[in-house]
């Protein structure tokens, strides 16, 4: 019997939408697309807890002078930065250390468990970042750290994260595609890398925003909406996405397989970091799941 063709549907988390968020622990400002640990979108809200395997899709701005989250554990989820401005500095109890700079990207899989601290590397400047928490396909890995400058950030389309390192991408242990894209006058395109349809998410940041900046129209299946600086748009499922506008954007893009969000238990997420020092209770819970 042949298959028919989902629907689309283009699901939007206007910025006004998200869940805003300021840390005085870390003097971390930040908006999530999803419930974040005691912050909840209502009910009714489409995506509210997760899109297909992504947990987390907040945009970060930490304060200048080293402010940020101090150490903290993560067990069974690949965890990306995607810097957009300034720079991130990352350690973490398996020995590495890093200063993560615009235009690069930090791959964190947790694994089996990893502690790790990530601080504004500058003493000036802000550093402006999206964190994203995607469950991977197999659980019970060994915990890994990578970062790559892919300096896409004027560039049209960047391949950032694949699960098969394509086109010198970071290998990424889940069914999920991530691109950055600059798009100023021409369309950018992205096709389902899965030989079917996918799940979109379509971050567009406030990376430049400004108040004359006009919107990004995001078209797929026949759909189109329009995003200003801040808003998410999620598609359920198409072939590709296009993206179009006249100002400069900046575009994060990831694409979905059928994985599902499964939510591991709490057991096998936090054996090792229940009774961790430095955690504080809200950021735990937001590591749970909850």
């Amino acid at each position: 019997m042949e298959t028919l063709p989902r629907p689309t549907m283009i699901h939007v988390r206007r910025q006004k939408e998200r869940l805003a968020a300021f840390d005085k622990t870390s003097d971390c400002e930040a908006t999530h697309c999803f419930d974040f640990a005691d912050l909840k979108l209502p009910a009714c809200a489409a995506h509210g807890r997760n899109f297909r395997s992504c947990r987390v899709l907040n945009e970060d701005r930490l304060a200048a002078g080293g402010r940020g989250f101090d150490e903290h554990g993560h067990a069974e989820y690949e965890i990306f930065s995607v810097v957009l401005a300034g720079r991130l500095r990352h350690a973490d109890d398996l020995g590495n250390g890093a200063d993560v700079p615009a235009g690069a990207v930090q791959l964190t899989s947790a694994g089996t468990g990893v502690r790790h601290s990530e601080r504004n590397a500058s003493k000036d400047d802000e550093c402006h970042l999206l964190q994203i928490w995607v469950e991977p396909n197999e659980a019970g890995l060994a915990p890994s750290h990578e970062c790559r400058d892919f300096r896409w950030l004027d560039r049209p389309k960047t391949l950032l994260l694949s699960p098969t390192a394509a086109g010198g991408s970071l290998r990424v242990r889940a069914e999920v595609y991530v691109w950055g894209c600059c798009v100023d006058g021409e369309d950018v395109a992205l096709a389902s890398p899965f030989g079917r349809d996918a799940g979109w998410a379509v971050a567009h940041t406030t990376r430049g925003a400004c108040a004359a900046c006009e919107g990004l129209l995001c078209v797929a299946g026949g759909e189109a909406t329009t995003l200003q600086r801040g808003d998410t748009a999620f598609v359920d499922a198409a072939a590709t996405v296009v993206l179009r506008g006249a100002a400069r954007a900046t575009v994060v893009v990831l694409a979905f397989g059928d994985a599902p969000w499964a939510e591991l238990s709490v057991q096998d997420k936090w054996a090792r970091f229940l009774d961790g020092p430095g955690t504080a209770s809200r950021r735990l819970a937001a590591s749970l799941g909850s």
